[in-house]
């Protein structure tokens, strides 16, 4: 699901356990790179179909689980065979991917919206403000400051940042500020997800600089980045966030599912 994959050797084998199901013809899961910035355990896999399009990725963590994305064209029967072979942490499913998440072990469902700008004009930067690449760690530090510390629990920081700054590295992703002079205002980022599609997050504005129509502003410049790219500015949001979103020109494309893994107590 990220624009382009590079030809990458593969890593060493144990990473995760081979899938106990034969994979359907029309897809196949094929790991992508080796350990992650040097780390053992991490890895990136990637779902294609028939025509050699990503249509599931998977991102391993150090403690053992993954993070999964996946569009409605995924492989279901091998993305389930993967997932309960390698583990998981969370994933980002098509609304009518429900029932699927509901066969994994203690899955938390969360609704979400997706949207997309079809074109035309986007919010302006007020005069005196400017937007400019943000680096990875300070992004974390913004978001941490505007959504406080359980947005990125302290336990996955590190390994956020290894993914995050990885995608920068990789062009597939970038972080961009919203500043006045050398005040940093308000931060958000873009992900490339796939042929001609970009989403854009963690758009956060600092606490004292919110009511000022920032936020909005941001979400214009990061919707016209990915325009320059030739790619489709997407996001995804709480159902409650889509108003603000719409305010910049977006349109509701239909729904998503975010799933958590909870505990055994809470299932």
């Amino acid at each position: 699901m990220i624009a382009a994959l590079e030809a990458l050797p593969p890593a060493g084998a144990g990473l995760w356990p081979p899938l106990e199901a034969a994979c359907p013809a029309e897809t196949a899961m094929i790991q992508a790179q080796g350990p992650l910035l040097g780390q053992p355990g991490t890895g990136l896999w990637v779902q294609t179909d028939g025509t050699g399009s990503a249509v599931a990725l998977a991102l391993r963590n150090t403690a053992g689980g993954a993070a999964v994305s996946a569009l409605p064209e995924a492989g279901w029967p091998e993305l389930l065979a993967f997932l309960q072979a390698a583990g998981w942490d969370s994933l980002t499913l098509p609304e009518a991917a429900r029932n699927f998440a509901r066969r994994l072990p203690r899955a938390v469902l969360c609704p979400a919206a997706v949207l997309e700008h079809p074109g035309g004009p986007l919010p302006a930067l007020p005069e005196g403000l400017r937007a400019e690449p943000l680096g990875p760690a300070a992004l974390l530090e913004h978001t941490l400051a505007c959504f406080g510390p359980e947005s990125i629990p302290a336990a996955g920081r590190e390994e956020w940042l290894w993914a995050f700054a990885l995608r920068c590295r990789r062009g597939t992703a970038r972080a961009v500020g919203l500043w006045r002079q050398k005040e940093l205002l308000a931060a958000g980022a873009l992900a490339y997800q796939g042929p001609r599609l970009a989403v854009i997050g963690f758009v956060g504005v600092a606490p004292r600089h919110r009511g000022r129509g920032l936020g909005l502003c941001l979400t214009g410049a990061l919707a016209q980045a990915a325009r320059g790219a030739s790619l489709r500015p997407l996001v995804c949001c709480r159902p409650g966030l889509q108003e603000f979103y719409r305010r910049a020109g977006f349109v509701p494309l239909g729904g998503q599912t975010e799933v958590r893994r909870g505990s055994a107590a809470g299932r």
